[in-house]
């Protein structure tokens, strides 16, 4: 009977745990991240009466006999549920969503804790001011990088110094975007001359405009003069065949000078007769503000050679025609004379005859009372029909008493009367009867029958004429600045100039237009276009940037500073036609700046707002997860610590390896249900009563057993 008593007192016990842990439960209904402990019982040992038999051939088995000496305590368990999140609006109330516990320590012990109520202290540490204890993590380096391989120890504290923390970011890239104007105007670098020059004619001056750095025109002027055939004497380079002087007029400016043609070409000589090239250099005065520039006067372009073609009408199909009128056309010069010039003509019945045209023996300056008035070249003439193999005219042969082709400035080629020298026009008339020739300008017909006119009219001499690069249009150029910052924080404002130029040699296949850039501090050049590793602007025919690659410029502080470098970013500049507009939209340094304030990420990256505008990584937040979270021992003020059931700290960065979110602005709320803990504490009080009752009652029992003695 006593056994009873012991099994209601032992009821008795472990109910009053139940309870204990149902008061404390309901008392830490409001504790931040407060985790709710659970009661269960075990049975205590039981005591056998009988064993169990197994069953035998004539009876079944029994079974054991046993009755239980009471209750005990199993465990007292803590309930690692997620506890709902309350707002509290506060940048530094953290709440883990998920698993995980964020670390703290007091400098000799890590600890770990669901409670989120973190503040600032004097020292820019977050602490939990209720009790003190710091927030462990990573502390980033001055460049904002963390090293989350390190270990986290009771000292591995997070730091925010408000207020006192300074920063500096040197630049290192700045990006340009915007237009250059397409319409803007191009400085001239070179007038060229091209033509073909012949003493016999002397050219009427050439005019050429050339345009400064801002578009302002300026006239340029060549003339010849005093030409002269097969010159001699001294400084006449060797091999010349015409001199010519020279008088280049550059807004009102001249220049003399005596070209000579060699070999081909026209080029100047020293006073030696050595050749010098085919180019004069002059300094164009800028006007309006343009700087001063030299100007590349080219006579490479001019020729002293001959180039004739002939054509004539007439046709074999569909329709046949006669020809009656072959053209000679071109220039022609007493330097070389043309190779001779074979056409088709045709007769009437559709044949077809190659008449072969050949200029002989040019002559300068003739003489002669056979010789037009105001002739500077003479040259014969042989017409063969080379189909039929005759002479058609021939003035070589002085028996023909034909004329030669005799070339006179204002009329060009013309034919003259053999004795006379009268002019008789532009044409050979080939009209008398075959093997018949002269008198003048006649010769023999082509075949029979068929006559045919020579015209000389479209022949010429001296043909030339000059033109020069460049362009008047909008400003060529454009200036922009953008300040940088060098690694002790001091601005350097760097000046952006961009320069319209000449495509030029070197660009790129389908370079349409080209700037030039250079960059400079404090008016001298630290670095340009024509730098090492840089280049020229190209944009393409739709007014894009060919080579978006980014440039570079190097910037040499005086102030104490490390040399650095910039990487300039052209990629998004464009050249269309309009108001140019380039300009540095964005450089990622900074001057010193004072930390204002900071954020916390879900993932617990600590970041700051510097005064200067730029942010950079503080600190990371750690948190860490265990392989049996109920096996953290209680150590108060909300905090857990590790034991040999818990398993080891697996720490780590939050939202990573099954660890929980960071939510910034809330606090977790205790997971205490407080209907089941009513519901749990009426239970626990029932079974109290109970065991109450069997204590009384056994109690009674053993009273009647006493008055028994009593009573015999």
């Amino acid at each position: 009977m006593l056994q009873a008593m012991f099994s209601g007192v032992s009821g008795l016990q472990v109910h009053q745990t139940d309870l204990d842990v149902i008061g404390n439960n309901i008392a830490n209904i409001n504790t931040v991240g407060y985790k709710a402990g659970r009661v269960t019982f075990e049975d205590q040992l039981s005591q056998t009466i009988r064993d169990a038999a197994s069953p035998g051939a004539n009876v079944g088995g029994q079974n054991p006999a046993q009755v239980g000496l009471g209750v005990m305590l199993g465990s007292v368990d803590t309930l690692q549920t997620q506890g709902n999140l309350e707002t509290t609006g506060k940048n530094t109330d953290l709440a883990i969503q998920g698993s995980g516990y964020f670390l703290v320590g007091d400098g000799s012990t890590v600890y770990y804790t669901r409670d989120g109520s973190f503040d600032l202290d004097s020292a820019g540490e977050l602490v939990n001011p209720a009790n003190g204890v710091k927030l462990l993590g990573y502390q980033a380096d001055a460049n904002g990088k963390v090293d989350t391989t390190q270990p986290i120890t009771a000292n591995s504290v997070i730091k925010i110094p408000v207020g006192t923390l300074t920063a500096v970011k040197q630049t290192t890239e700045a990006t340009f975007q915007g237009n250059l104007d397409a319409s803007s105007s191009l400085q001239s670098t070179t007038a060229k001359l091209t033509g073909n020059l012949d003493v016999s004619q002397t050219p009427p001056a050439i005019n050429t405009t050339i345009y400064d750095s801002l578009g302002n025109a300026h006239t340029l002027q060549v003339a010849f003069s005093n030409p002269v055939f097969n010159p001699t004497g001294a400084g006449v380079p060797a091999g010349a065949t015409q001199s010519w002087k020279v008088a280049l007029t550059l807004d009102g400016a001249t220049t003399n000078a005596t070209i000579y043609a060699v070999g081909g070409k026209f080029v100047f000589a020293n006073s030696s007769g050595a050749v010098l090239g085919s180019s004069q250099v002059l300094n164009v005065i800028g006007s309006g503000g343009a700087p001063n520039f030299p100007i590349t006067v080219d006579f490479s372009g001019l020729t002293d050679s001959s180039n004739v073609s002939a054509s004539a009408n007439g046709q074999n199909t569909p329709t046949k025609i006669t020809s009656t009128l072959m053209s000679l056309s071109g220039n022609m010069n007493l330097d070389n004379p043309p190779a001779p010039i074979t056409t088709t003509v045709y007769d009437s019945a559709g044949n077809a005859y190659q008449i072969q045209t050949t200029f002989l023996n040019p002559t300068y300056n003739p003489t002669g009372p056979n010789v037009p008035t105001g002739a500077t070249a003479a040259y014969d003439v042989q017409i063969k029909n080379l189909t039929t193999g005759t002479t058609l005219y021939d003035s070589t042969v002085a028996g023909n008493n034909e004329s030669k082709a005799y070339y006179i400035p204002g009329q060009g080629f013309v034919l003259a009367n053999t004795t006379t020298g009268a002019v008789l026009g532009n044409t050979i008339q080939l009209s008398s009867a075959p093997g018949t020739y002269g008198p003048n300008n006649t010769g023999a017909q082509v075949v029979a029958g068929m006559p045919l006119t020579v015209d000389l009219s479209k022949l010429s001499t001296t043909n030339t004429t000059g033109a020069a690069d460049g362009r008047t249009g909008s400003q060529p150029s454009w200036s922009t600045a953008v300040q940088v910052y060098d690694s002790l924080g001091m601005s350097h404002l760097i000046t952006f100039n961009f320069t319209r130029a000449l495509v030029g040699s070197g660009a790129p296949s389908n370079a349409a237009a080209r700037w030039e850039w250079t960059a400079t501090e404090n008016g001298q050049v630290i670095s340009s276009s024509t730098s090492a590793g840089n280049q020229a602007l190209f944009f393409d025919s739709s007014g894009n940037l060919i080579d978006t690659n980014n440039q570079t410029i190097n910037i040499t502080p005086t102030n104490g500073a490390a040399p650095f470098s910039v990487s300039i970013n052209f990629s998004n500049l464009t050249q269309i036609a309009g108001n140019s507009s380039v300009a540095a939209t964005s450089q990622d340094g900074a001057p010193m700046g004072v930390l204002q304030s900071f954020s916390i990420a879900q993932d617990g990256t600590i970041t700051g707002v510097f005064s200067n505008g730029q942010t950079r990584v503080l600190g990371q937040i750690a948190t860490a997860i265990f392989s049996n979270p109920g096996g953290l021992t209680k150590q108060g003020q909300n905090l857990y610590s590790a034991s040999s059931n818990s398993g080891l700290a697996q720490v780590g960065m939050p939202n990573q390896g099954g660890r929980g979110q960071i939510n910034v602005g809330f606090l977790e709320m205790s997971n205490v249900d407080l209907s089941t803990e009513f519901t749990n504490l009426i239970i626990a009080e029932r079974g109290f009563q109970a065991n109450t009752r069997i204590v009384t009652t056994v109690d009674n029992l053993l009273q009647d057993v006493i008055n028994l003695k009593q009573g015999g």
